[in-house]
């Protein structure tokens, strides 16, 4: 397919459901096009008799199979971009040279500049709209302008994007389907230990029950839920990674199955090996800090307050992709910050529920936590959660 343009598809699926209540809000980090034309009254349908091309009239042009937009020479549109939202699925030609097949529910963005030196034998540039079921206008056509400086030399990368993103919806319904699967294993086979580590009143109540799991650090059941919480949080990590408009330019063509897989699964057990380590170093503290009868619970209520964030984090960032569609980014700063708030507010969390449980000393307690909690993003979990970020 001879491609003429620059452009970039951001596939956008909107979801049938309504979402009431999002548990984190995250903003596009996407500048936004500022529109300064609408194509609305210049659609145009092409005579074959006359050889020429007539004003569209809907009474009379209703169901015609193409329907065409003429850019000319005059009009000033340099350092803008053209703008298309199909309503259906399209072929669009180009000067009447076939160029791509346009997809529903997807955003197109050429820029004119780039359109017009690559057509520069042909005065006018004429886009052409066609379907053998074509009725109405094909599509909303505008053009916009003042596009952020960040985007501007994306868009002038001669590729799409399209594939990556429903690379994004691709990856959301797999590791959907695969968190699924294991939390319902989980729950069908170690109910007690489902019930447990998703227990979010424990935050309220200041206590927790069934004391046996905590004394059974290695257990199959626990080392079944540190999987599901180091698969999860790959998961999270490699959504921000793909949300990253600047990593889908640069790496982009390079995504295939199998290189994704593997990075999902080296973050996988990265994690795992994180998660599991704590153990060891809070047996290392609590020694030190004299307090060797923590180690076990603080390693049960880390694993639970992990998987308990990590859930609503991986939760909300699918929900936000369902309503607002692949194209939605997280604001990664404003991500991280609320991952630092978590880790603050489990400290103190930590202090008391840790108080109610054991006779400690509160001075030792608090130093203890504030030294092993302080530094837990040290070990390598914000780097899997923002492998985007410096």
């Amino acid at each position: 397919m001879n491609q003429s343009a620059s452009l970039t598809s951001i596939w956008l699926v909107r979801s049938r459901f309504f979402f009431i209540f999002l548990l984190f809000s995250f903003y596009s980090s996407f500048s936004d096009l500022q529109k300064v034309h609408t194509f609305e009254k210049d659609w145009l349908i092409y005579n074959a008799k006359w050889k020429t091309f007539l004003p569209y009239i809907a009474k009379k042009h209703f169901n015609y199979h193409s329907k065409s937009i003429l850019i000319r020479p005059e009009d000033n549109y340099s350092n803008a971009f053209l703008k298309i939202q199909p309503k259906s699925s399209y072929y669009l030609f180009l000067n009447g040279a076939f160029q791509l097949e346009l997809s529903k529910d997807s955003v197109y963005v050429f820029t004119i500049d780039s359109l017009k030196k690559s057509h520069a034998n042909s005065p006018n540039l004429v886009l052409t709209f066609f379907q053998d079921n074509l009725v109405g206008l094909p599509a909303d056509v505008s053009i916009q302008r003042e596009l952020g400086s960040r985007n501007i030399s994306k868009f002038s990368n001669l590729k799409s994007i399209g594939r990556i993103t429903r690379l994004k919806s691709t990856f959301i319904s797999i590791s959907m389907f695969l968190i699924l699967i294991l939390i319902a294993v989980l729950q069908y086979i170690f109910p007690k230990y489902f019930y447990s580590y998703y227990r979010y009143s424990d935050w309220i109540r200041w206590r927790s029950k069934h004391h046996t799991i905590p004394n059974k650090p290695f257990s199959f059941p626990n080392l079944f839920v540190i999987i599901i919480l180091s698969l999860m949080t790959s998961f999270v990590g490699f959504y921000n990674l793909i949300s990253d408009s600047d990593f889908l330019i640069t790496q982009g063509d390079d995504l295939k199955f199998w290189s994704t897989s593997w990075y999902v699964i080296s973050r996988t057990f990265l994690a795992m090996f994180l998660f599991s380590s704590r153990y060891f170093i809070y047996q290392l503290f609590t020694s030190l800090f004299k307090i060797e009868y923590v180690t076990k619970f603080h390693f049960f209520k880390s694993i639970q307050t992990n998987i308990q964030f990590i859930s609503l984090v991986y939760c909300s960032l699918v929900l936000s992709t369902l309503f607002f569609g692949p194209s939605f980014v997280p604001n990664f700063r404003g991500f991280s910050l609320l991952v630092y708030f978590y880790f603050f507010v489990r400290i103190f969390y930590f202090f008391r529920i840790f108080k109610n449980k054991f006779n400690v000393n509160s001075v030792t307690l608090g130093a203890y936590l504030v030294f092993i909690e302080g530094q837990v993003l040290l070990f390598g979990l914000y780097q899997i959660l923002f492998p985007n970020l410096d």
